[in-house]
């Protein structure tokens, strides 16, 4: 097994050298419109009983941007990264339970969660990439920075309780140049954010079609996770 690692380790350090990315370029920049397949909300998550806790609405087809720095670190083989990224989901049909007129009613409200992940990836550079094309595969970890949003007429919610999530990553990619110096990207990341959020109304009534509309709490729990797979689509200035 020991000789099987190192002839892999051999292998990969001499076909570096014999297809490696002939680019000179140590530093790239990108932006990305991003394509994440799902989502969930809890809106029960400190409930005793597991059915409740675990209950969850979905909410799918988000898409996000996102930014990422990457610097080469060895031979155009080792690279490392750092990226900031903005997703936001809402439903405008999102069924609650209120007091209208002092009688507990449903109506649809604006209701879904803002998330800002910050993450660093280390990528390797397959030995089998060329001049214009290369693939790469890599991994990392990221602070995840969230809240959750919700609307009913005049009524808003601001984060009470705002924790910082931390998890890890897996991405794999492909990238083309169309210049020497400017390249297209696509890559697959999974990863599986998830946090809790305590919020707050304000204010905590308002009135919509003349009726008189009340929230039942002043503070809520929820949890949000986002562990879809996320398509990544960009564009790299490289320098």
């Amino acid at each position: 097994m020991r000789k099987i690692f190192y002839i892999i380790i051999i292998f990969t350090s001499l076909t570096a050298h014999v297809f490696g990315q002939p680019h000179g370029y140590r530093h790239s920049f990108s932006g990305s419109v991003n394509y994440i397949t799902t989502s969930k909300m809890f809106l029960n998550p400190q409930s005793s009983d597991p059915i409740v806790r675990n209950s969850h609405y979905r909410f799918d087809k988000i898409w996000s941007y996102s930014f990422e720095y990457r610097i080469n670190l060895y031979n155009q083989t080792i690279l490392a990264g750092v990226g900031a990224e903005y997703l936001s989901k809402l439903k405008t049909d999102f069924p609650m339970r209120v007091l209208r007129n002092d009688l507990v009613r449903t109506m649809n409200i604006t209701d879904g969660y803002e998330l800002i992940p910050i993450e660093f990836t280390g990528y390797y550079v397959f030995p089998f990439s060329g001049n214009s094309f290369r693939m790469v595969m890599g991994g990392g970890f990221g602070a995840y920075i969230g809240k959750h949003v919700r609307k009913i007429g005049e009524i808003s919610v601001s984060p009470v309780e705002k924790k910082i999530t931390f998890g890890f990553h897996v991405t794999a990619g492909a990238e083309y140049f169309v210049y020497d110096f400017v390249s297209i990207r696509f890559d697959m990341k999974f990863r599986d954010p998830d946090f809790e959020v305590k919020s707050k109304y304000s204010p905590t009534e308002t009135t919509i079609n003349g009726d008189r509309i009340r929230v039942l709490n002043n503070e809520f729990y929820s949890r949000i996770n986002v562990d879809g797979i996320n398509f990544i689509f960009g564009l790299a200035v490289h320098f």
